[in-house]
């Protein structure tokens, strides 16, 4: 009897341990971010990297009767149903300045979302050397947003995520860290 016992015992901790490996499968060294690719554009004058487990897209819009660029990175490989919303991603939108302080532009224009944030906190930060702010808005995700003023254009930055130690964060503040403003 004690036999059979302990083969039971033995045959269910290789059936939990097989399940953890399972359920663990993907998770580890995949999770860490890798700086594999740079975005680049003189018409936009702006470049950075992000990891390649992106898919980075960009396209034109318009917002006030200007031109902007709409940059998106989302998870590699995610095809985005027709009149679906997208999955938690970065993007970078790139807005002619115009006569408007940064600050002004942030808490007056709905493309910044600011009206969105909880607190309605701007705290100041820097990229590539220029003053900045920093703010955080809530929409279908939890946004980390960052808004610079280079060269006659405003770059609206946004980094989306469900929780608060998603991935997506990190690889938020390392695609900023990154940030270089071209000459022009």
């Amino acid at each position: 009897m004690n036999k059979t016992l302990l083969i039971i015992v033995a045959v269910i901790i290789i059936a939990v341990g097989g399940f953890l490996v399972w359920q663990n499968q993907g998770e580890g060294p995949a999770q860490t971010p890798t700086q594999g690719e740079k975005y680049q554009s003189t018409q936009n004058g702006i470049s950075f990297e992000y990891p390649d487990s992106y898919d980075l897209t960009e396209r034109t819009d318009s917002f006030e009767g200007n031109t902007i660029s709409v940059i998106t990175l989302i998870p590699a490989g995610v095809q985005i149903p027709d009149m679906s919303e997208g999955p938690a991603g970065m993007s970078l939108i790139v807005i002619p300045a115009g006569t408007t302080s940064l600050e002004s532009f942030v808490r007056t224009k709905s493309i910044a979302n600011f009206n969105l944030s909880p607190d309605e906190t701007l705290a100041p930060t820097t990229i590539s050397g220029e003053q900045a702010f920093s703010y955080r808005y809530s929409g279908l995700y939890e946004n980390d947003a960052v808004a610079v003023m280079h060269n006659g254009r405003i770059y609206l930055f946004s980094g989306a995520w469900i929780a608060a130690d998603d991935q997506i964060r990190e690889d938020f503040s390392s695609l900023l860290d990154s940030v270089t403003f071209l000459a022009q």
